[in-house]
This record gives C-alpha cells, sequence and structure tokens, in this order.
C-alpha cells in the first residue's frame, strides 16, 4: 500500500498536462509549469531552471532515501519466488 501510494504521489507532484491545459491564472500554476514557463521563452535563464528542476526534484529524492529498503521491496515483492 505504501508502494502504491509513494508512486501515485510521485505522478502526482510531476503532473504536467492536466495544469496545463485547465489552469488559466499564472498564480496557480504547479512547479513544473512555473519551471517550464521559464524554458518557454526564447531566452531562458537557465540558472533559474536549473534551481527549480533542483528544488523539484528534492523532495522525491529525501522521500526515496527514508524509505528506499520498503519501496525496493513493495516493488519486489511480488515478482520473487519463494
Amino acid at each position: 500500500i505504501f508502494t502504491v501510494g509513494l508512486i501515485n504521489f510521485v505522478m502526482v507532484w510531476n503532473d504536467f498536462f492536466m495544469p496545463l491545459v485547465f489552469l488559466t491564472k499564472s498564480s496557480l500554476r504547479t512547479l513544473t509549469l512555473g519551471i517550464y514557463a521559464y524554458t518557454a521563452d526564447f531566452l531562458a535563464n537557465w540558472n533559474k531552471v536549473f534551481a527549480g528542476v533542483t528544488v523539484a526534484l528534492l523532495p522525491i529524492i529525501i522521500i526515496y532515501f527514508l524509505f528506499s529498503e520498503q519501496i525496493v521491496s513493495g516493488l519486489t515483492s511480488g515478482s520473487v519466488k519463494e
């Protein structure tokens, strides 16, 4: 159950298409849309883009390192024959 919840969290955290289609206000943008807004211009400020990508990845990396044992055991529990 934890693994399914974690995979769902990552999918929602990285959601891009639905907010891109349905959000009209720039103040409601998700983090990934904010990063996309920096790269959508002709001249992108790559320092801000890479800082945004780092901020977006930090929670996922921290969660992975905290729960890596549970994640691996959850993903391999049905695939290993005992």
